[in-house]
């Protein structure tokens, strides 16, 4: 599996989402923002 995969991007997105959901912004942020520019690099 490659870092750029969508797979890759769905579970920092669900890590992302962990984090958020208790609280932890500042952590979540980042994560959020690697899984967004993943899903942006797809083609289609």
């Amino acid at each position: 599996m490659t870092p750029d995969q969508p797979d890759v991007a769905e579970a920092l997105n669900a890590l992302a989402f962990g984090s958020y959901s208790e609280g932890r912004y500042a952590e979540a942020q980042p994560l959020h923002e690697r899984a967004l520019a993943i899903r942006r690099t797809e083609p289609g």
